[in-house]
C-alpha cells in the first residue's frame, strides 16, 4: 500500500554511533521525538548507520483505508530508482520527483539522502524531473532480510538432502551386508568342508550384525541393573549413564573411590552377549567423582547345527 508523500514527515537519522543491536530501539525514539501523531507508522531506508525516515499518521491512514491494518505501507518516495554511479561518486547533488500528490525535492550526499521536502508546486530552477511508476518494487526497500530468508532456506533444505543421503546410504549398506549374508547361506548348502566353514563363518557374522542393530535399536534396560551390581559398595550415586556403540561410559559419586577395584570388577566381564575390556577410571572433582570408560566387545551367536544321516 502507497501513502503519498504529501502525508508524510522526512527526517534523517545519523545512529552510526549506536551499536548495531540497539538502533531499531534508537530510531523508535527519534520517530516518537520528531512526530507529531498519536499513531505513527514509519518506513526507514539504512545506509551503513544513518536511517533515512518517512513518518505518516497511521491511525488516520486506517481510518481512510482498512487495508493499511493488513497490507505494509511505503511512501511512493521508496518507488523512485536508485542514484546513478556518477551520481552516487557526487559530493553534493539534489533531484526532483513527481509523485501523486506534488513533487518531492530530494538532496543527496556521497550517495546518502539526507533531506527530502514535498513541494505542493515545482520550482523555477528545478531541471530534470523524474516520473514515479507505480508499478515496480522498491529499488530503496531493503533486501537483506529477504536474502537472508532465503539463504536459511537453502541450509535448510541441504540440510534434508545430506541428512536423507545419509540415512540412504546406510539402508543400502545394511541391505548389502544382509544380501551377501543370504547369498553365503545359500552357498553353503553344499556338503563340501569348505562350504560348510563358510556357512559358519556366515552365520556367525549374521550373529554378529543381528547383535549391533539389537544394541543401536533397543534400550538396556537388562545391562544397566547388572553393571550397577559389579560396581563397589562404596558408590553412592549413578550421575551419568552413556552407552554407546562399542563404548561406554559412566560418571558416578564415590565416597571412597579406588580406581584399581573398578578395574578388577569391570574387566573383561560379559553382559547380554557383549564383552567389557580396556577399563579406565579417571577422579574428577573433590576426588569422589569416578569417570568410567569401557570398550564393548558384541560376542558372536554360537550356532549349533545338526544334519541328518541317510539311511
Amino acid at each position: 500500500m502507497i501513502v503519498a508523500r504529501s502525508l508524510c514527515i522526512f527526517i534523517s537519522c545519523d545512529l552510526g554511533a549506536v551499536p548495531k543491536a540497539r538502533r531499531e530501539q534508537a530510531l523508535k525514539q527519534q520517530v516518537s521525538l520528531h512526530t507529531p501523531f498519536t499513531e505513527p507508522g514509519y518506513y526507514v531506508n539504512w545506509h551503513r548507520g544513518r536511517a533515512a525516515v518517512w513518518i505518516w499518521d497511521q491511525a488516520a491512514l486506517v481510518a481512510r483505508a482498512a487495508e493499511a491494518k493488513r497490507y505494509q505501507v511505503v511512501p511512493e518516495s521508496a518507488l523512485a530508482p536508485s542514484p546513478l554511479p556518477e551520481q552516487v561518486q557526487s559530493a553534493d547533488w539534489q533531484r526532483y520527483l513527481s509523485g501523486l500528490h506534488g513533487y518531492e525535492w530530494q538532496r543527496w550526499q556521497n550517495g546518502i539522502l539526507i533531506d527530502s521536502r514535498w513541494l505542493p508546486v515545482l520550482q523555477p530552477d528545478a531541471s530534470t524531473v523524474i516520473q514515479l511508476s507505480f508499478k515496480q518494487a522498491s529499488p530503496l526497500a531493503p533486501r537483506d532480510r529477504q536474502l537472508l530468508g532465503h539463504l536459511a532456506c537453502g541450509v535448510v533444505a541441504l540440510l534434508l538432502v545430506a541428512c536423507m543421503s545419509w540415512q540412504l546410504g546406510s539402508w543400502f549398506r545394511l541391505e548389502q551386508q544382509t544380501n551377501t549374508l543370504l547369498v553365503e547361506l545359500d552357498s553353503a548348502d553344499e556338503g563340501l568342508i569348505t562350504a560348510r566353514h563358510a556357512r559358519l563363518r556366515a552365520e556367525g557374522l549374521r550373529s554378529q550384525y543381528e547383535a549391533r542393530l539389537t544394541l543401536l535399536g533397543q534400550g538396556q534396560s537388562r545391562t544397566l541393573p547388572q553393571l550397577i551390581a559389579l560396581l563397589p559398595a562404596s558408590v553412592n550415586t549413578l550421575q551419568q549413564y552413556d552407552y554407546q556403540p562399542l563404548r561406554l561410559q559412566l560418571l558416578l559419586q564415590d565416597k571412597a573411590p579406588d580406581p584399581r577395584e573398578y578395574v578388577r570388577r569391570l574387566e573383561g566381564i560379559t553382559l547380554n552377549g557383549q564383552r567389557l575390556h580396556n577399563v579406565q577410571v579417571k577422579l574428577e572433582g573433590n576426588g569422589t567423582l569416578v569417570r568410567l570408560q569401557a570398550d564393548i566387545e558384541v560376542l558372536p551367536r554360537i550356532v549349533q547345527r545338526t544334519t541328518g544321516k541317510e539311511s
